[in-house]
């Protein structure tokens, strides 16, 4: 749907049960509304359009209030939800649940020392340039822990680390999952349709231009009497051209393009194209 809806059930059937889930309710709907006041886009939004245009939604939970300012502590939500890019982002499932997960993304060179200063990375990098972050949890095996790192380009600015998270903070869903190894296949995106129609709105955008472009300005010949070739015309503003008696027009080779055809295939396509995306 197009709405956020929270609820948290109680686990017992006590006034004390309900109380505590309807205040649990509370606080995760107020910390999901504060979340829209700290970035450009609102996180439900940025998931909506990911959800159309990728076909899944991702999402890094974390708990943030150990690095915020200490004046914006008692201000500022202790867990910040971050939509990201489903392209960003892989996620390995282990038999039982996720195992490891990794987000990727860029940052310039003078953010990523401005958030990591002991960072060096080659000479050759300049304030402006690109760096390549990688932020990687993944699960003991053995003891379930997780542990975290982050790299820029192939150093370590985070070392692995055991963190405190019960579990791995990148969530990844699916909009429309089907049982198949094709990770592509695995949530298609409603545009997903519109593939091969587009291909084909493009070749008759194509032919439609070019049938314009000769139909528009169409070329002609002028001969005399004798069919003999005539010297084109002079064309400027206030020219006057005179010809002898019998001067014919010819027209250029082959048929006139059908222009009429080809916008009712437009139409066809423009059908598919509505038919594809629900719009009616």
């Amino acid at each position: 749907g197009d709405k956020f809806i929270i609820k948290c059930p109680a686990d017992d059937v006590d006034e004390g049960s309900y109380l505590a889930a309807e205040a649990r309710e509370k606080f995760l709907k107020t910390l999901w509304q504060q979340q829209k006041k700290f970035k450009d886009v609102d996180p439900f939004d940025a998931l909506k359009w990911h959800a159309v245009v990728r076909g899944r939604v991702a999402l890094k939970v974390q708990w943030v209030y150990d690095v915020l300012p200490s004046m914006q502590k008692e201000y500022s939500p202790p867990i910040r939800f971050l939509p990201v890019d489903p392209k960003d982002i892989g996620v390995h499932r282990g038999e039982l649940m996720p195992m490891w997960a990794f987000h990727k993304y860029d940052l310039e060179y003078r953010q990523a020392k401005q958030r990591w200063p002991d960072l060096e990375l080659d000479k050759k990098y300049r304030p402006e340039d690109i760096v390549c972050v990688t932020d990687f949890w993944y699960m003991d095996e053995k003891s379930g822990s997780i542990w975290h790192s982050v790299l820029a380009e192939d150093l370590f600015v985070i070392e692995p680390k055991r963190s405190k998270y019960p579990c791995i903070p990148i969530i990844e869903r699916v909009c429309d999952p089907v049982p198949l190894a094709d990770e592509e296949m695995k949530g298609a995106s409603i545009l997903e349709s519109l593939r091969p129609n587009i291909r084909n709105r493009n070749v008759a955008a194509s032919m439609l231009m070019t049938a314009l472009g000769r139909e528009f300005w169409r070329s002609s010949h002028i001969v005399n009497d004798n069919n003999e070739p005539i010297p084109d015309p002079d064309t400027s503003m206030g020219a006057v051209n005179k010809y002898p008696a019998g001067t014919k027009f010819i027209g250029p080779p082959g048929p006139a393009v059908d222009i009429g055809l080809l916008e009712k295939f437009w139409a066809v396509m423009e059908a598919n194209a509505e038919q594809a995306t629900f719009s009616k």
